[in-house]
């Protein structure tokens, strides 16, 4: 069974990002934590905005032959970008596996 938990407030991750009010080394960890959580949902509204373009092309074509090339290459790139951003993060996972080394994990030193 999978349990979602709500999302912790900023700085509940690391402890050490923010401290007496002043940012930390290990706030640049945080930030970039922060970017790509926001990444993943930003990357599938543009590729949802993409396709729906591209319909729109479809449509407005008209059977005209450079409407319709227009159109294939806007869903062409949609479908080649969400494949590239999954399989560099495939890429990251099988190296973590492969090598022990956190790589899904940004962190700024150990202390």
């Amino acid at each position: 069974m999978v349990v979602f938990a709500a999302a912790p407030t900023p700085g509940a991750w690391e402890p050490n990002c923010v401290h007496d009010g002043v940012a930390t080394l290990q706030g640049l960890g945080c930030l970039i934590r922060n970017i790509l959580a926001a990444a993943w949902p930003l990357l599938g509204l543009a590729f949802a905005a993409m396709v729906i373009w591209a319909g729109f092309q479809f449509i407005l074509a008209g059977g005209e032959k450079e409407g319709l090339t227009k159109a294939r290459k806007t869903l062409t790139y949609a479908l080649m970008g969400l494949f590239m951003a999954a399989a560099a993060w495939l890429v990251l996972v099988f190296l973590e596996q492969l090598t022990g080394f956190s790589l899904t994990t940004f962190q700024i030193g150990s202390w």
